[in-house]
C-alpha cells in the first residue's frame, strides 16, 4: 500500500469512527431527553455526559445536560454545560431561550434578559411568543414595565391565549398605576385560566379597589375565600402557595368590603 493510499485509508477510518461517534451521541441524547421529560433525573445526566463525551460538539446534549445538572441543584454545572452550548451555538434561539429560563430561576434577572434578547433574534426559532412571554416576565421583574408591556402585548398578539403573558401585563400595568387595562387583563386571565388563577383574583379586585368599583373587587374576592378558585390535584407547593393567596384575600376583603356580607 502506498503512503497516499495509506492516509486516505486513516482519513476515510477516522471519518467513521466520527459519524458513528455522532449517532451515538444522538441516540443517547434523544435518551436523556425522554429521561427528562419523564422526571428522571439522575438518568437523564447519565445519558446526556456520555453524550457529550462520545461527540463534543454536539450543542444539544450540551444544553440538554445543562437542564439536567440546573433542575438537580448542580448550579456551577449547569452554567458550565449551557456556556459549551453557547460557544458551539452562540445565536441559537432554543439554547438562549434554555439558558434565559435557567437564570430566572437562580434569579439573575439582567442575564435572563441577555439570553432572551438573542433568542428573539433567531428567525428559525419558533416558539417566539414563549420567548417573549419570558423576556417580559423578566423585564417586568427587573422594574423595567413600559419595556415589559410592550414585549407582553407582542407574546400575546402572537399568542392570545396564553395567559401567563397577559398576567404579567397586567402586574406592569398597575404598577404603573394603569390600573384599568390591569383590571381588563387579569379578568382576561381569569377566563383563559378556567378559573384557577387564584391570583389573578386577588390582583384584579386590587384594581377595581383603585377604580372604586368595591362591588366588582368583592366578588373576586368571595370566588377565591369561597374556594372557588382552588386546583384539583394541587401539588404541594401549590396548596402553601394557594393558602397564602387566600390569606392575602381575606385581608383585602376586611378593608375593602367592610358592612359586604359573605355569601
Amino acid at each position: 500500500m502506498t503512503p497516499r493510499l495509506a492516509l486516505l485509508v486513516a482519513l476515510a477510518s477516522l471519518s467513521c469512527v466520527s459519524s458513528a461517534s455522532q449517532r451515538k451521541a444522538q441516540a443517547q441524547t434523544d435518551l436523556g431527553a425522554a429521561y427528562l421529560r419523564e422526571g428522571s433525573l439522575p438518568d437523564a445526566v447519565v445519558a446526556l455526559e456520555r453524550a457529550v463525551k462520545d461527540d463534543p460538539r454536539n450543542w444539544d446534549a450540551w444544553q440538554k445536560l445543562g437542564i439536567a445538572y440546573g433542575a438537580s441543584g448542580a448550579e456551577d454545572k449547569a452554567r458550565d454545560a449551557f456556556d459549551k452550548a453557547l460557544n458551539i451555538a452562540p445565536k441559537s434561539g432554543e439554547v438562549n431561550a434554555n439558558y434565559g429560563a435557567y437564570l430566572m430561576k437562580l434569579g439573575d434577572v439582567d442575564a435572563a434578559i441577555e439570553r432572551f434578547e438573542v433568542a428573539k433574534a433567531d428567525i428559525t426559532y419558533r416558539n417566539t411568543a414563549n420567548v417573549l412571554n419570558n423576556l417580559g416576565v423578566a423585564l417586568y421583574a427587573k422594574g423595567s414595565h413600559e419595556e415589559a408591556i410592550v414585549v407582553l402585548s407582542d407574546a400575546i398578539q402572537r399568542a392570545p391565549n396564553q395567559w401567563q403573558s397577559r398576567f404579567y401585563r397586567g402586574l406592569s400595568y398597575q404598577a404603573k398605576g394603569d390600573n384599568k387595562p390591569a383590571a381588563a387583563d387579569f379578568d382576561a386571565v381569569i377566563q383563559l385560566s378556567k378559573g384557577t388563577m387564584t391570583e389573578a383574583y386577588i390582583r384584579g379586585a386590587e384594581s377595581q379597589v383603585a377604580l372604586g368599583n368595591s362591588v366588582a373587587a368583592c366578588a373576586y374576592l368571595d370566588q377565591v375565600l369561597n374556594g372557588a378558585t382552588q386546583k384539583p390535584g394541587a401539588s404541594a407547593d401549590e396548596v402553601i402557595s394557594y393558602e397564602a393567596l387566600v390569606v392575602q384575600a381575606h385581608e383585602l376583603y376586611a378593608t375593602s368590603c367592610t358592612g359586604t356580607t359573605r355569601p
